[in-house]
């Protein structure tokens, strides 16, 4: 979910990482919602209590035309 410059993934995983476009993990980002500073691709990894792992990737651009 997007809501202005914050992204926001559902609660109750065990554990998030969120990543620039270079597909490093941004630092100290580890929680279901990241507030985005600039534009550009992010992406959230999402790990559930089985060890099973998803992800979801965002395109924020100065259009406010957003791509999931």
């Amino acid at each position: 979910m997007q809501n202005g410059n914050i992204l926001e993934v559902t609660n109750g995983y065990s554990a998030y990482q969120w990543f620039d476009q270079s597909g490093q993990p941004i630092s100290g980002e580890d929680s279901n919602i990241f507030i985005v500073s600039n534009e550009g691709e992010y992406y959230v990894e999402v790990t559930d209590l089985n060890g099973c792992i998803a992800t979801a990737t965002v395109i924020i651009n100065d259009n406010n035309d957003n791509a999931w």
